[in-house]
């Protein structure tokens, strides 16, 4: 007797407390099928139902709701996904075997992350993706989600999550694949870091930074106490693009770094310093500063920030 996990997910119910074995031979489903005749895949299906069982312990029952919701989710897009190229075609044997081992290890991981803690709320894995097949126009379409929610009522839940809710949405952009996510980590103290990813973009997209004495995203004016810091960094910036013989670009910086005190904090916090986009131009992407050299317009927030080390 094997378990299906995909099967077992699609019949599972809330009340529920565990989900059902079949036996492969009543596997009646490409996917299914697959999975029963490849020992890999099939230890992989194992491990799967073995993490997502942990992971639904690990959680209320309301936020069990969300987990299974996108573990279907999961399972239709994989299911998909594995089986036809971009041209609506069918994949080879190979190609599809090596898609559904790829997704299931990284669906396994995901789900590790369940119940786990960040400001002392539990996160909450949650996917969303689609497939749209074509034939006709020898089209296909795939987008893929990865975010993360967190359970409860807390004002730090609520705050969280009406940051990250909006973020659970189809793009629709238009490229025949789109895999984008959000993940929130600890950054010391109590600060939480807001990471988005797009792929494909031209560089990466802005950090949030969340802090829980707050309850609320950062703000420019909660990190630095005078607006002097834009001129400071203009001098950095400025000194860099003439020594790398780049100039022509000090406009186009100028133009775009104007940031407010009361602007949100979007900046990109490392080990020893901080970093934002300085342009678009494909040779100057991310600029870095040093927090040393900002050491005298720091607030108190700020120079605990200036001591978070990431990698």
């Amino acid at each position: 007797m094997k378990s299906i996990l995909f099967s077992a997910i699609l019949a599972i119910t809330f009340t529920q407390a565990s989900a059902a074995s079949f036996d492969c031979a009543k596997a009646n489903t490409p996917s299914s099928k697959q999975i029963c005749s490849d020992p890999e895949l099939s230890k992989l299906d194992d491990e799967l139902a073995v993490v997502f069982s942990e992971a639904r312990s690990k959680l209320s029952a309301e936020s069990q709701k969300l987990l299974v919701e996108g573990q279907r989710s999961w399972l239709r897009f994989h299911s998909r996904l594995c089986f036809f190229d971009d041209e609506a075609k069918p994949k080879d044997k190979k190609a599809s075997v090596e898609c559904q081992i790829n997704e299931y290890r990284s669906r396994i991981e995901t789900l590790k992350s369940a119940g786990s803690l960040v400001l002392g709320v539990k996160k909450i894995p949650y996917f969303q993706g689609w497939v749209d097949i074509n034939a006709k126009e020898n089209y296909s379409h795939a987008e893929k989600g990865e975010f993360i929610l967190f359970e409860g009522t807390s004002p730090t839940t609520r705050a969280l999550n009406q940051i990250l809710q909006p973020m659970v949405k189809r793009l629709n952009v238009g490229a025949p694949w789109v895999y984008h996510g959000v993940d929130v980590t600890y950054a010391g103290q109590d600060i939480a870091r807001i990471s988005t990813f797009l792929e494909g973009a031209s560089y990466p997209p802005p950090v949030i930074y969340f802090s829980k004495t707050l309850n609320r995203q950062l703000k420019v004016s909660d990190v630095f106490k005078s607006p002097a810091w834009t001129l400071k960094a203009e001098q950095i910036v400025v000194r860099y693009l003439k020594n790398t013989r780049k100039g022509d670009l000090i406009d186009d910086f100028k133009a775009g770094f104007r940031p407010k005190l009361t602007d949100d904090f979007i900046y990109n916090i490392g080990t020893d310093g901080f970093s934002f986009h300085a342009t678009d131009d494909v040779e100057f992407k991310v600029m870095k500063l040093e927090w040393k050299d900002f050491s005298e317009f720091l607030t108190p927030l700020g120079q605990r920030l200036s001591r978070i080390s990431q990698k």
